[in-house]
Order: structure tokens, then C-alpha cells, then sequence
């Protein structure tokens, strides 16, 4: 079966992509088909009807849209849209948690777009731009109106070509910053210790790579008397779904529940532990950092909320192992396809929806219906001596 359709879970497309580890191939009949657009609009037409999780919604007035971006957009679904073949050809490394082509700036929305992060040695940091400052233009482009997904993708660009960005500094005047992409390394951990005892875990993204990183952390704190792991997923916006429930059953018992995904269909797949992981000890106690808007956009989201619920989920009543600390949650309880096309892009789907073993089968997460945290906190400080306190038993 050619491996042909991605399967993604994600809060932010160009900053995660939520992805499934398997591959689906798909036969779609292109006999007769017109060309050009038009081609193009039955080919993504035919998916939807494939694949859409409200299949009422695909109608035949959708191909009297003048292009497939108007036929997606008439869905109304914020994660149901086309990537373009150059966007399409970078996202494929952020999947394999590699690397991809860009500046390296994580971007968010408060009244346009706004810088959330830099990665440090990046073009974006030689350049000096720093969290707070906002992006006015794109390549002449106002962002007015933009999200930060569409300016991420306008950022993107093949590597050592340039962006020419208008930048408004938290103070002064904006500024024009000629930027030359470069091949970004992904890194979505960090790990240490922050106290004698208790061992920090950041996931910035769930990757092919994650669970491995994880497998090798948890393997080299084994010994060190360790009685907590605090494991950092703010401002996570997501990743390989694979990758999310493997790392979730490192830290639960055999046939522990993580997750649940509903299809347009009906058909329903359960995700549980499998084995028992290295951070199962019931008395090693795990405390997960979440938030999300207003305090990040959008924080922990779509495949980290999956981690986040299925931990929170198997304490049962109270929080007498796990513990959530910081902020409630982005609220992504929908996961997407992401299927090549004929002419080198791809398109995605909203394909299913997702709940936590708590919320299975009433109800999914929705933007503003989040998880929410056993302690709230806010500031990252404030969270992380709330964390390293619990663990304590303080």
C-alpha cells in the first residue's frame, strides 16, 4: 500500500501536524477528470467524501467553488485546508522530527501576530528579534488579518532564500529585517534535574523521534533515587499522535485507557498502555505543566492534551500521583488526515474526534474547553515551584 496519507492531530498545522504512525493508502478513480483546477477541486472533493468527519457537510455545491481553497474554506473548520507543495515538502521533516527550512520563530495572535519564541542561534535571533515583537509585514505583505499559521507559512521558503520582515519592537519604531532561511534542527526536549530528587522532562513537540528521547531519559535517571518527574508540556502545540500515546504509556500500568478517537463513520480505535512503562512506579509522583490562552496561544494543545488527560485521567479521583499544574488547556479534541495530491501539495482533513478517558463518549476538547489543571497557576516560575513543591508532598 503506497504510503500516501498522513494522519495528524494538531492545534497549530505549521507548528505540529499532530501525526498517527501509521500510513493509509488511498485509491481515488481519476479517469475522466477534468483538468487544472477544476482536477484538482474533485480530487480533494472526493477525499472529503472519504474522509470528512461530518460527512452531511460535503455537498455537490462545494464544487461550484472557484477553487479548492473557496470549497475548503466553505467548510467552515479552521484544520480543514490546503498546504501548498512547497509547504507540504518542508512539513515532512517536522513529521520525522528533524529539521525544517525557515527563521525559527514561534508565532502567536494577540490583536496580529506576535512573536511567542525564538530559537536561540537562529536567523530570527541573529537578526534580534525577540518574543513580544510584533510581525506588520511579510515580504511587503500586511499580516492584518492573518493568522499565525498563514504568517508561519509565508516565513517558510526554500533554504538560503530571504524574508523581509516589518517588525514592531516592543519599543521604537518598526523596522525592516532582510532574513536569510536556514535549516532549523527541531528540538523537542530538554531534560534535567531541578532539584536533588525530582527530574524535569520538556517536550516542546511530539515527534517520530520523541519516544525514543524519552525512553533514554527516563533509562538514565534509573538508580538516582528520583521521586518525581515534572514533565513541561506549555506551550506544546502538539505532534505525532503515535509519539503522544507512546509517551503517555511510559508513564501508566498495563491496559490503562489514554485515548479514544471517534471517526466520521462511526467506527471508534481506543489507545492503552501496552506494557507497563519506566515512569509507572505508583509511587513516583509526576507533575505535568500545562497552559494556554490567554497566557500562550495556543500552550498545550491537541497531541500534549492527549499526554496531559490520559496521566490526569488515571489518578481516578483526586491527585494523589499526578498532578496538573498551571493553566487550562487550548481545548483541540479533533485530529486530521493530511493527503498528498496529484500536483505536489496536500490537503487536510478533519478526519475524527478525540476524548480523554474521562470524557469518552460525551464530549471532546473545544477551544475554551480545555483540561483543566488540579492546581491553577500562573507565570512559568510560579508553576515550576508548584510543581517541584508537589512532588515534595508540600
Amino acid at each position: 500500500m503506497p504510503k500516501t496519507v498522513k494522519i495528524v492531530i494538531a492545534a497549530l498545522l505549521v507548528l505540529s501536524l499532530v501525526v498517527l504512525s501509521f500510513w493509509a493508502g488511498y485509491g481515488i478513480s481519476r479517469v475522466l477528470l477534468p483538468t487544472g483546477e477544476a482536477k484538482l477541486m474533485r480530487e480533494v472533493y472526493d477525499l472529503l467524501l472519504e474522509y470528512y468527519v461530518n460527512p452531511e457537510a460535503i455537498t455537490p455545491e462545494l464544487l461550484e467553488k472557484g477553487s479548492v481553497d473557496e470549497m475548503l474554506a466553505a467548510l467552515n473548520d479552521p484544520y480543514t485546508g490546503h498546504i501548498n507543495a512547497s509547504a507540504w515538502q518542508q512539513w515532512q521533516s517536522y513529521f520525522e522530527g528533524d529539521f525544517f527550512i525557515g527563521i525559527g520563530v514561534k508565532l502567536g495572535e494577540d490583536e496580529g501576530i506576535v512573536v511567542l519564541g525564538v530559537v536561540p542561534h537562529s536567523p530570527a535571533d541573529e537578526a534580534e528579534i525577540e518574543p513580544g515583537d510584533r510581525i506588520l509585514e511579510i515580504d511587503s505583505e500586511s499580516t492584518s488579518g492573518m493568522t499565525p499559521e498563514q504568517a508561519a507559512l509565508a516565513m517558510r521558503g526554500d533554504e538560503g532564500s530571504n524574508v523581509t520582515l516589518l517588525v514592531q519592537h516592543q519599543a521604537g519604531q518598526p523596522e525592516l529585517k532582510p532574513i536569510t532561511r536556514e535549516r532549523i534542527d527541531i528540538s523537542t526536549w530538554w531534560q534535567g534535574m531541578v532539584a536533588d530528587d525530582v527530574a524535569y522532562i520538556d517536550i516542546d513537540y511530539f515527534s517520530d523521534l520523541t519516544d525514543d528521547k524519552l525512553l533514554f531519559a527516563l533509562e538514565d535517571i534509573q538508580g538516582d533515587d528520583v521521586t518525581g518527574i515534572i514533565l513541561d508540556l506549555r506551550d506544546n502545540p502538539g505532534g505525532v499522535i503515535d509519539a503522544a500515546a507512546e509517551v503517555a504509556d511510559q508513564f501508566l500500568e498495563e491496559d490503562v485507557i489514554i485515548l479514544s478517537i471517534v471517526y466520521g463513520d462511526g467506527s471508534e480505535q481506543i489507545f492503552t498502555a501496552e506494557s507497563g512503562g519506566l515512569a509507572a512506579d505508583p509511587d513516583l509522583r509526576i507533575a505535568v505543566l500545562v497552559d494556554g490562552p490567554p497566557y500562550s496561544s495556543p500552550g498545550t494543545a491537541s497531541a500534549a492534551e492527549v499526554v496531559a488527560g490520559a496521566l490526569q485521567d488515571s489518578d481516578g479521583s483526586g491527585y494523589s500521583r499526578v498532578c496538573l499544574i498551571g493553566t487550562e488547556t487550548y481545548g483541540k479534541g479533533c485530529m486530521q488526515y493530511i493527503i498528498p495530491l496529484s500536483d505536489g501539495s496536500a490537503v487536510s482533513i478533519t478526519s475524527a474526534y478525540w476524548y480523554t478517558p474521562s470524557r469518552y463518549p460525551s464530549i471532546h476538547l473545544t477551544p475554551g474547553n480545555g483540561l483543566t489543571p488540579d492546581f491553577e497557576v500562573e507565570g512559568e516560575a510560579a508553576q515550576l515551584e508548584a510543581a517541584i513543591a508537589y512532588i515534595a508532598g508540600l
